[in-house]
Parts: structure tokens; sequence; C-alpha cells
């Protein structure tokens, strides 16, 4: 009766190939080394020697097969999930900046950043303080708005030119990762526009009774031209998206850009939770605001549609026709 014996061939690197040549080397010096020993002692070390050798090698052999199967079993997941806890993090990690402080050390960091990923997240986090500076410089002098909305643009440029670094000419994984990327520094840049509105509401807050329709206006210019920058910066990141799809269907044809597309929409709805609770605290914060300041909010929206972040505020001054202040 024939028996079917079933090989599985598993892939060595060259690396352990190496280490297996050196291990056999090690075992031939042994042997010339204990020639000179008598038979039983020569014997006995020979094979001593040979046990220690042969454990470390099935030892490394089996790190490098578990190694193998850990990184395909992590690669199949992240193919098909959303972002992972750590892209999260990244994501909201501009949600909640309420310092200035620290933006020296940043720049430092941002300078020995492992690559050009990284050090666009750290120019983002720079430029979302830069954005803080201005709420709490500008609410007590507006006329100092125009300067420190400066600075923050600047900021933000500096990480764009980083982020655009990025792998568009990798392989899929590289790719895939990219496009993982895109979503994160969007959610990122979103969270910019909120900020953005609230530091204007909260200048009105303040300020509104005190400034004249000129000054009003100029404010509302200068905040302008903030969403409009940033608005540029979410358009180019949805251009370098529909890149890196056509990318995709070059070097892995199959995927079709349905799939494509869909594993883009898994990524982005791995965000959905945290853009909820970003609208729900961004409404919180100007009410608070208005409250302090003894105004009573009659009218507040907020609307994200296509990405924008759109808010209207009506509150009661002492004018005798009240005011509706639009954040655009």
């Amino acid at each position: 009766m024939s028996k079917i014996i079933m090989k599985k061939t598993i892939p060595v690197s060259q690396d352990l190939i190496d280490k297996y040549k050196e291990i056999k080397n090690f075992q031939s010096l042994v042997k010339r080394q204990t020639k000179c020993l008598p038979n039983e002692r020569r014997s006995n070390k020979i094979k001593m020697k040979t046990k220690i050798m042969s454990v470390f090698l099935m030892s490394v052999l089996m790190l490098s097969v578990m190694g193998t199967f850990v990184l395909a079993h992590e690669d199949d997941a992240s193919a098909d999930a959303g972002l992972s806890t750590a892209e999260i993090a990244s994501a909201v990690a501009d949600d909640n900046v309420e310092t200035s402080s620290g933006i020296f050390g940043d720049k430092v960091r941002a300078v020995f950043a492992r690559n050009s990923e990284k050090r666009a997240e750290i120019k983002t986090k720079i430029a979302a303080k830069k954005m803080h500076k201005l709420k709490e410089t500008a609410k007590e002098h507006p006329e100092k708005a125009k300067e420190l909305a400066e600075e923050y643009k600047n900021a933000l440029d500096s990480a764009s030119e980083d982020f655009n670094e990025i792998a568009v000419d990798g392989d899929k994984e590289e790719v895939i990762h990219a496009l993982k990327q895109t979503v994160v520094m969007k959610y990122r840049l979103e969270s910019h526009q909120a900020k953005s509105a609230e530091v204007h509401a909260v200048i009105l807050a303040r300020q509104s009774e005190k400034m004249n329709e000129e000054q009003l206006a100029h404010l509302t210019e200068v905040f302008g031209n903030i969403n409009e920058k940033v608005s540029q910066k979410i358009s180019e990141i949805e251009a370098l998206q529909e890149n890196l799809i056509a990318r995709l269907l070059v070097i892995a044809p199959e995927l079709t850009e349905e799939q494509i597309r869909v594993k883009l929409e898994t990524f982005e709805n791995s965000l959905d939770e945290k853009r909820q609770l970003r609208a729900e605290e961004f409404k919180s914060k100007i009410e608070a605001e208005l409250k302090e300041d003894g105004e009573l909010i009659q009218k507040f929206e907020l609307k994200t549609a296509d990405g924008e972040i759109r808010t209207e505020i009506k509150i009661e001054s002492g004018s005798d026709d009240g005011g509706v202040i639009a954040l655009n």
C-alpha cells in the first residue's frame, strides 16, 4: 500500500540561510578543535555542541515561520478593515489642542522625524497650536488677527508640502497605506475648519459690540481666507486620493475601481463616531463662550455637507435690531 506524503514549503529569508551557513561552519570548527581530545571526551563535546546548535537553529526557524504567519495575518486584516487604532488617534490629534506652547520643541521633532508622513503630522499639530494662539490673542486684540492668521496658513502650507511627498509610486501595500493617510489628513483639516469657525465666534462674542462695521468686515475676511486655505488643502487631498486609486488600478489589477472606493469609504467610516463627537464639542464650546459673555443664543446650526463647516449664530445684542452673525 503506497503512502502519500504531503510536504509544505516554507519561505526562508536569505538572512536565515546565511545564519544556517554560519552554524554549519561553526560545527566544522568545533570538530577540528576537538580532534586532539580523547575519543570519548571528544565525542561527548561534539554531541553537546551539535545539540546546542540544533536547538538554536530550530528556534530561529520557528521564529521566522511564526513571524511570517503573523505578518500575513496582519496584512490580510488591514486590507479589508478600516483605520487602525493608531491611525484614528493620529486623525483626532488636533481635535483638542488647547495650547500654543511647545511649538519650538515640535519644530525640532519635525526636523528629526523619520519620514515625510511623520513630519506632516507634527507640522499639522504646529498649525493647530498657531490657531489656538490666534484665538487666545485675537479675542482680546482682534486687530492682531490677520498677522496670526498668516502664521497659521504658513504652518499649514509647510505641513502640506511634507504630506504631498507620501508614496504614490510605491507597491500595493504602500499605496493603500498612503490612501489611509489621506483620510487621516483630511479629517485633521476638517478639524482645523471647525476650530477656525470656533475662534471666529469667540472673537465676535467678546468684541462685536466694540467693533464697527469695517472692523467686523475685516475680521470676516481674515477667517474667510483661512477657510479658503483649508478648503484648498482638502481639495488637494481629494485629488491625491484619485491619483492613488489610479495607481492601484495599475499595480493591483485584481482590484476593481469599485473595490478600491469601497476600501476608501471603509477608511472614512472609521472616523464617523469621531466626527459626531467633534461636532458636538464644537457646538458646546461656542455656546459656552457666548453664555460666559451673557449672550443668549437664539439660533445655532452646524452644517458639514461636503466636508465644509458652516455656522450661523443669532445673538441678542445691545442694538435695537439684534444681530445675525454668519461664520463661513
